[in-house]
């Protein structure tokens, strides 16, 4: 089976519902559980979560430290949302955040979702393996976009953005030239391309060997190789 017909699969294999909400009384206090419905459609397996608000927002938070563009959930409100209306609405919001979360391949094979969804609990033949945290590189001072690693070479393409929203609109700004400034490659970096020699001792330890970067007024999001 091709990759692509795979992560098409993958992809389809799960629908997500949230058809109702119910109060419970926790911690001194009513608190609203949003019932999520999960169904795998190719086993026809189905199960049920109960999720609070702060549990979506934990969920939310996770993927967006590691993943762009993630689907829009609906904000916290100032004051308790008690109405009937008010929760239904929220539960709609909810639920397209989740139907937008499993079209996308990246964020259904994402840790943190297929724990929210216990997708690898009660559909067991749709397990990850997960991988195994050989060694751990911080240095890189933007978000990664897409890599190639050259296994024989050892070498490691790396292409980086920054996530930041508020950051890129101050560099796109910043970099700007207006009509009576001189023209210079001098620019905030935006994006980047980094390659590394990966190298390991007698004991398996892991080491990079920055070989060069190139920096960008704008984003970079893959890369392509002949």
């Amino acid at each position: 089976m091709s990759n692509n017909k795979k992560d098409e699969i993958i992809s389809t294999t799960l629908s997500v519902t949230i058809p109702t909400f119910s109060e419970k009384y926790v911690e001194n206090k009513n608190v609203t559980f949003y019932n999520v419905e999960v169904i795998n459609n190719y086993s026809k397996q189905k199960w049920g979560l109960e999720k609070r608000y702060s549990e979506f927002d934990d969920l939310y938070k996770a993927l967006a430290k590691l993943l762009p563009n993630v689907p829009q959930m609906p904000g916290k409100s100032f004051f308790k949302i008690t109405s009937y209306d008010g929760l239904n609405k929220r539960k709609n919001q909810l639920e397209q955040f989740l139907k937008d979360c499993v079209a996308r391949k990246d964020i259904l094979n994402n840790e943190s979702f297929r724990d929210f969804i216990e997708v690898d609990k009660h559909s067991p033949e749709m397990a990850i393996n997960n991988p195994v945290l050989l060694s751990e590189f911080t240095d890189l001072p933007l978000g990664i976009r897409d890599f190639i690693y050259l296994k024989y070479e050892n070498i490691i393409f790396a292409a980086c953005s920054d996530m930041n929203i508020t950051s890129r609109l101050d560099s796109y700004i910043t970099n700007v030239n207006l009509p009576w400034e001189k023209k210079t490659d001098a620019h905030i970096s935006v994006g980047a391309a980094f390659a590394y020699k990966l190298t390991t001792d007698s004991n398996k330890s892991f080491y990079f060997e920055k070989l060069w970067a190139k920096s960008y007024p704008k984003q970079v999001f893959y890369l392509i190789t002949n």
